[in-house]
């Protein structure tokens, strides 16, 4: 409502309004006691007559008017006409700038403000007012890396195959490029640029997200067939949640991935995560793998998934703690040496294990030199303690 502090202009009053009158001079309706702050009265009266014939206004006090001197009127139904309906309604974009509070942002109970927007392409916001990578909205099929600023490199280098022999990449500029020659049995590299110059790779978004998908033909990226090998140096985050089958492999080194998303991955070849500074990996979806590496990670706990027949498990200065492969079988090495396996959790793995002859390295473990190795040696392993 509008404040009217001369009552000889009082703009945009109509006849039946109600005007509210703050009476200045009743100190106990002042803010303090000093200045003329004052509260609304509780008390208003219709105005009908004509603006021009109003001079003053006066207080009602028990019902007579006593010619109290005021300060202000409010105009009460006047609010009603910045309404959306309204004569002069307020457009929203003519409001004052926000503050920045989550107070009206929407929730599950009520409509309200969208949150602030997080400065990166690849996010969606998601039913719990968050923003969520776009990974999650990936189509079926489809890889998804991002890239941290390395000005060591002169170029992003993968190794990938697809049972069509090609391959679709849209980098990190928007653009797509196919890859491949048609051949579906050997890998092919597909390298990227970094970009230099006024818009250098260090100079635009800290992060490029980088989309893979096997590809229908060298002339249509539309996508076709299936995704059957990956090899990645130097990503920051990697997400193959939608591959259910990379039978050659997927390998992924020197990145700063802390985790990666393989929930949906059912059989592959060689599964490696070496140097990446993985905390945490779920493998209990697997159905078959052969060859897994971890190597130089921070993966305090690993389970293989079980009854798995395996070639190798890889897991040198993994920060491991426990490790557990119930009925698996190991054909030619397991190599867990450096990392922070007490005697009983070896013992406890040595126990789970199914018969094989790979050969198992312990050393530099706190329980490398009292665990109990005859409970693998007699089921066909050997151990190596130092």
């Amino acid at each position: 409502m509008p404040r009217l502090t001369d009552l000889t202009k009082l703009e945009n009053v109509l006849p039946n309004d109600y005007v509210y009158v703050v009476d200045v001079s009743d100190t106990s309706k002042h803010i303090d006691g000093s200045s003329k702050k004052s509260y609304v009265s509780d008390l208003f009266y219709s105005y009908t007559g004509s603006v021009s014939s109003i001079n003053s206004v006066d207080t009602v006090i028990n019902g007579v008017w006593n010619a109290t001197p005021i300060e202000s009127v409010y105009v009460g139904a006047h609010s009603l006409s910045h309404s959306v309906s309204g004569s002069d309604s307020i457009k929203l974009d003519e409001l004052g700038l926000p503050t920045d509070n989550t107070n009206l942002n929407a929730n599950e109970n009520r409509n309200g403000l969208l949150p602030k927007l997080n400065n990166s392409d690849f996010y969606f916001l998601n039913g719990h007012g968050e923003w969520k990578k776009e990974s999650k909205k990936i189509p079926y099929g489809t890889a998804f890396l991002t890239f941290d600023t390395d000005e060591e490199n002169e170029e992003v280098s993968i190794l990938l195959l697809s049972t069509t022999g090609y391959v679709a990449i849209q980098w990190w500029d928007n653009s797509v490029v196919i890859y491949g020659s048609g051949d579906n049995s050997n890998g092919f590299y597909c390298n990227k640029s970094i970009p230099t110059g006024i818009n250098a790779w260090s100079s635009s978004s800290p992060e490029k997200h980088v989309y893979i998908w096997p590809a229908s033909s060298s002339g249509d990226a539309s996508y076709s067939g299936e995704l059957t090998g990956i090899s990645v140096d130097s990503a920051n985050y990697a997400d193959i949640s939608l591959l259910y089958n990379i039978y050659h492999g997927a390998v992924f080194t020197n990145g700063d991935m802390k985790r990666i998303d393989i929930s949906s991955l059912k059989n592959t070849l060689v599964l490696g995560m070496e140097n990446c500074n993985l905390d945490y990996i779920d493998l209990s979806n697997l159905e078959s793998i052969s060859q897994a590496i971890f190597n130089h990670n921070n993966i305090t706990n690993l389970k293989i998934p079980s009854n798995s027949y395996m070639y190798y498990l890889l897991c040198y200065q993994c920060g491991l703690i426990s490790i557990s492969a119930p009925g698996c079988s190991f054909e030619a090495g397991v190599d867990i040496r450096d990392n922070n396996l007490s005697y009983s959790a070896l013992n406890l793995f040595f126990t789970d294990l199914s018969s094989g002859d790979a050969t198992i390295y312990v050393a530099d473990n706190p329980g490398s030199l009292t665990c109990d190795t005859s409970i693998a040696t007699e089921k066909g392993y050997t151990v190596i303690t130092s």
